[in-house]
């Protein structure tokens, strides 16, 4: 009995153990805007992409021409970033600490050291949306992206301060789509985040209708 308790006993400890890890990598996961700004200007910025596989973070950074590297032995610990890309014949770490959908650190490079800032391309928050071609009192508004209970959540919010919840909210990486019901209508909504921006459409009664956003600087 004492050998079963036992045993029990560590199975839950790693099955903890597991979790918490896994609520750090989470921490981490998505795409992030990154700048450099004393790096040469072909390398002062760039789109740093984490994901998992099995438990194992990866990283890879996308610069703006195009030109991808995929990071060697990355590890999450203590919200701290860590890993090594080859760049020009040489090895450069990158060390970074997360916050809240912000990143601090440094770069070694044979130049020196250089400071990284970095900026979370999330959808959730806030967002002033713009659709030009809808009818006046649904042309502008606001969209809000929250999680509820660990799955995403959203509404929007008319410029008369109505608000209506959308149905079937899906949100993968940054691209989004839902459903709203107006006016007795269902409109389908999608987009994505590019460069900071939401860019998407809504499959409307009266056509396919073009929507812009831009992160609101009002809080509610």
């Amino acid at each position: 009995m004492k050998k079963l308790t036992l045993a029990m006993l560590m199975i839950g400890l790693v099955m903890a153990g597991s979790r918490s890890f896994g609520a750090d990598n989470r921490k981490a996961l998505g795409s992030w805007k990154i700048a450099v700004a004393e790096a040469p200007y072909e390398y002062s910025s760039s789109t740093m992409a984490v994901t998992e596989t099995a438990g194992k973070i990866e990283v890879k950074i996308i610069f703006t021409d195009g030109q991808s590297l995929k990071a060697g032995s990355p590890t999450f610990t203590n919200d701290v970033l860590k890993f090594s890309v080859p760049l020009e014949g040489y090895d450069i770490v990158f060390t970074g600490k997360i916050g809240d959908n912000t990143l601090t650190g440094t770069v070694d490079t044979p130049e020196g050291t250089m400071t990284v800032k970095g900026e979370k391309l999330t959808l959730l928050g806030l967002w002033d949306y713009s659709a030009p071609d809808a009818p006046y009192e649904y042309s502008t508004g606001k969209l809000q992206f929250s999680e509820l209970n660990g799955k995403p959540a959203g509404k929007v919010i008319g410029a008369d301060g109505s608000q209506i919840q959308v149905k079937d909210l899906k949100i993968e990486n940054t691209s989004f789509s839902f459903a709203v019901e107006i006016e007795y209508e269902t409109v389908k909504v999608s987009g994505k985040l590019v460069n900071g921006k939401i860019s998407g459409k809504a499959d409307s009664p009266e056509g396919e209708l073009p929507i812009t956003a831009v992160r609101s600087k009002s809080k509610n």
